[in-house]
């Protein structure tokens, strides 16, 4: 398969960042996509969920600014990663959001949104967590479950299980700490 007209020549590596809760910021977005890596970010990071137009505005005008100023630097596109679950109760507020701001990729959570994003004018579909519970991964079978029976309102953000926080399902705190 061919790169995407949206990721040709745009590109300084063949990156993708990872889309962080709580730390993925415009701040980050702008950064990493000026440097020529995609990056994407949860639109549940945005919050309220009226802040996601804010973001979007400040991404898409800062761009703007600075592919006419410099227009021979490779600038990637960015990413909202949408959680499309039944708990989401803003997934169709984010989506609208994203669209009216013409959001250049989206990454989705389940295959009934990959199946959809042609429909919608996607070019791929972009996903991560949903392939640690395939055989093939390398966790641990209980971690693989409660993967697939996490919502969105597990996740929480810690500093137990490393020397920085990080935003993980809460279920997989418990299998990490240590037993005293």
């Amino acid at each position: 398969m061919p790169v995407p007209a949206i990721l040709d020549g745009h590109l300084t590596l063949p990156v993708i960042g990872s889309p962080m809760f709580i730390v993925s910021t415009p701040d980050l977005v702008i950064a990493q996509c000026k440097a020529g890596i995609v990056d994407p970010f949860p639109a549940l990071n945005a919050q309220p969920k009226e802040q996601l137009a804010l973001w979007l505005e400040r991404i898409t005008t800062e761009f703007a600014a600075y592919k006419a100023a410099l227009p021979h630097k490779r600038v990637a596109p960015f990413a909202v990663n949408q959680i499309v679950h039944a708990s989401n109760n803003r997934l169709m507020h984010d989506m609208e959001t994203c669209v009216r701001f013409k959001v250049p990729i989206g990454a989705i959570a389940n295959g009934a949104s990959v199946l959809a994003a042609p429909a919608i004018g996607a070019d791929l579909a972009y996903m991560g967590t949903r392939f640690i519970a395939v055989k093939e991964a390398k966790a641990g079978d209980a971690y693989k479950q409660m993967i697939v029976k996490s919502a969105a309102e597990d996740i929480v953000y810690t500093a137990l299980l490393w020397a920085v926080s990080i935003a993980v399902a809460e279920a997989a705190t418990h299998a990490w700490l240590p037993p005293w």
